[in-house]
């Protein structure tokens, strides 16, 4: 039913709550619409687990499997998606480089953005903005917190967790493994004889 990705929000509890705010909105029930995912044999248990949990409070989805290509260029086209099984991996450690990259509105002007939910906050907008010129690493952590907390207010996204990445290794494997940003890096081992 579900997989290591995907954080169960369908307990009674949620899910009865999640039931009752659908009702309460006054759309027809049960609300149907389509999620798209990447090909292959994870992103689709994980998406059947989304199915499944959504349906648990009146959410009736059909999957469609797609190209990461196809996912990618759809998502950034109003409309062309009703539901994105998407992600991003930073490729810099800093947050200019999820929520600037991702969630800043004036991505939208261009015709090739990540922005794939179409979001425009003009506060936010203007904290990103400030936080990327800012040359204190304190005070830009400081305001990409406040502009995190609009970002989470606002839901523009679903968050639904993320991958973790585990290696063993022999102990005679000096240094390094394994690297925030881009998983595994073998060039930073050695081997002491």
């Amino acid at each position: 039913r579900h997989t290591r990705y995907w954080r169960d929000w369908s307990s009674d509890v949620c899910s009865s709550d999640l039931r009752e705010l659908l009702r309460q909105s006054g759309l027809p029930l049960p609300l149907r619409s389509t999620l798209w995912y990447r090909l292959g044999e994870e992103m689709r248990m994980a998406a059947q687990g989304f199915q499944w949990d959504l349906k648990q409070v009146g959410i009736e989805v059909d999957l469609k499997e797609v190209t990461a290509a196809q996912l990618s260029s759809a998502v950034t086209i109003r409309g062309q998606v009703p539901i994105g099984f998407c992600g991003w991996i930073a490729g810099i450690p800093d947050p200019v480089d999820i929520l600037g990259m991702t969630l800043h509105g004036n991505s939208l002007k261009e015709p090739s953005h990540n922005n794939g939910a179409f979001y425009n906050n003009p506060a936010v907008n203007h904290l990103l903005n400030e936080a990327a010129l800012s040359l204190s690493l304190p005070e830009r952590h400081r305001i990409y917190r406040e502009a995190e907390r609009m970002i989470l207010a606002d839901a523009p996204w679903v968050s639904l967790g993320h991958f973790n990445t585990y290696a063993l290794r022999q102990p005679w494997v000096l240094g390094k493994l394994l690297e925030p940003l881009c998983g595994f890096r073998f060039d930073r081992l050695s081997i002491e004889r």
